[in-house]
């Protein structure tokens, strides 16, 4: 079933007549392969990228007192060290009265948003560890929920998107201005419909769908690299890239149901990803688009369930999805499946999708265990152990500037976050004790060195700040946290059930 078959039942949607799932499983299996990712570039990149060497394991100290001396201290040195002290204790940024949606920092990681599902945006200020709230701004025009965000390249502008009742007014962005070094004010430059006494807060619609018959929802938004344009998936079963210069946009279909998600593979901005209910990961070329006869250049098959999110790894090679079949995904886009292998999964998902509604219904048992691969899995490995259940769950990779991209960071559909590690080993199953909580996979071992309570409420997306060692999560709870590292974790009844078993 769609997220948005019904629109009073959709994923993002209005769905509050249902409740959050009270059964939670007592083991979750993470059996998976190592032997596509052990042949891959990438494994060699993220052992280089975080000092992963076949030395003997130095101490914090000892690299420390190198650096001192001038020697031997690269910027994997520097990931390695900061893997070793994952966040363990929170603070809350925003309590909310409703349920926050999406939270993102803007590319530099001065600034981050939250959209709520009371149409509010909220715009914080980020220095040196302190969350200001700069600018409150109330939309409202909006149906269920702002269902997606992003900040542009320059970091001028964010975009924001949700359900309309028609494909006006479902997408708009905002320009911030600064005048002094000394004194930042965000002012809204008014392009099109709205302005704001005080700071001048003016908003432009964009028209995406011009269809009053139909209630439209953009589910995903990315700019691109020069900002020029912006890639939509919506519940349509299209893709939208929209020229912010010349007002026009392109309308690419071929999806058979919900387009959940939507990226750039990489800065060049010409290769682009899409993927929703249909199961199906599908690449596309910009300089090979024919809009009359829209075909990507290939297209993943493997998993099992409706896919919710896909998050590029920057490089334009490696990309991972989060799926409603319990996993993620990493792929390689020089690796595609063939026509049977899309037919065989288009059957498994569509089954699926009939069999849970993943919306309200507990998350099936068959679904907790490892089910067998589709034939033509071109996954290059799968990762399992979290839920993804009620919405549209994000997944990211962690930055590389701190952690050489080590980690994957996924939402959870139980209230916790989860942060695996690239590589995973063959262990079958694994018991978890349903804290909320965050969990870290070794690389190498497999083992979980470390966890710490979490939300009281599924965790809808997750950021790792671009340049600090920390998270920010958002949660259905109504809370927005910053995870940081302390050596003594606040004694509070979430952070009691912190445990950090690294190897010492």
């Amino acid at each position: 079933m769609s997220d948005t078959d019904s629109p009073s039942l959709s994923s993002d949607g209005e769905a509050e007549d249902y409740s959050f799932i009270t059964r939670e499983p007592k083991n979750l299996a993470l059996a998976c392969s190592t032997d596509k990712l052990e042949r891959s570039d990438l494994a060699q990149s993220i052992r280089v990228a975080c000092g992963i060497t076949s030395e003997n394991k130095q101490s914090v100290l000892s690299l420390l007192k190198y650096r001192e001396c001038g020697i031997n201290f690269s910027s994997g040195t520097k990931s390695m060290i900061t893997g070793q002290y994952l966040p363990n204790t929170y603070q809350r940024i925003k309590k909310f009265s409703s349920k926050p949606f999406c939270g993102i920092y803007s590319k530099n990681g001065q600034h981050f948003l939250a959209t709520v599902q009371d149409k509010d945006v909220y715009l914080f200020r980020v220095n040196s560890r302190v969350y200001s709230k700069t600018k409150r701004f109330s939309i409202p025009s909006y149906g269920w929920s702002i269902v997606d965000a992003a900040f542009s390249s320059d970091d001028r502008y964010f975009v924001y998107s949700g359900w309309s009742d028609n494909g006006i007014n479902c997408l708009r962005y905002f320009l911030f201005m600064n005048f002094t070094s000394t004194h930042r004010n965000f002012f809204m430059v008014q392009v099109y419909l709205h302005a704001v006494h005080g700071n001048t807060n003016e908003r432009e619609s964009l028209l995406i769908k011009d269809d009053r018959r139909m209630r439209f929802c953009i589910f995903s938004i990315k700019f691109s690299s020069d900002d020029r344009e912006l890639l939509c998936g919506g519940n349509d079963e299209c893709l939208y890239i929209y020229d912010r210069e010349l007002k026009t946009k392109i309308r690419v279909k071929n999806h058979r149901f919900d387009v959940n998600s939507v990226a750039y593979a990489d800065k060049s901005s010409q290769i682009l990803f899409s993927a929703g209910d249909d199961g199906l990961c599908r690449v596309w070329d910009r300089r090979l688009l024919n809009v009359n006869h829209p075909k990507p250049v290939g297209i993943h098959t493997g998993h099992q369930g409706s896919i919710t999110h896909i998050e590029p790894r920057g490089d334009g090679t490696y990309y991972i999805t989060n799926s409603k079949d319990q996993t993620i995904k990493l792929w390689d886009t020089r690796v595609f499946s063939s026509s049977e292998a899309q037919k065989e999964a288009r059957h498994i998902v569509i089954n699926a999708n009939i069999a849970w509604d993943y919306r309200w219904q507990n998350v099936p048992k068959s679904l907790l265990n490892p089910p067998r691969l589709i034939k033509g899995d071109t996954s290059v490995m799968t990762y399992r152990g979290h839920i993804v259940s009620q919405t549209l769950i994000r997944c990211r990779f962690s930055p590389t500037e701190t952690t050489g991209q080590r980690f994957i960071c996924t939402g959870d559909g139980c209230g916790r976050i989860i942060s695996k590690f690239e590589k995973i080993s063959n262990a079958s199953s694994i018991e978890i004790n349903f804290f909320n909580f965050i969990s870290v996979y070794d690389v190498l071992s497999g083992k979980i060195i470390h966890w710490c309570a979490g939300h009281e409420a599924l965790v809808r997306d997750v950021n790792w700040h671009p340049h600090h060692p920390e998270i920010v999560s958002t949660s259905w709870d109504g809370g927005v946290y910053v995870w940081r590292y302390q050596e003594e974790p606040v004694d509070n009844d979430r952070n009691k059930h912190c445990r950090d078993m690294s190897p010492k």
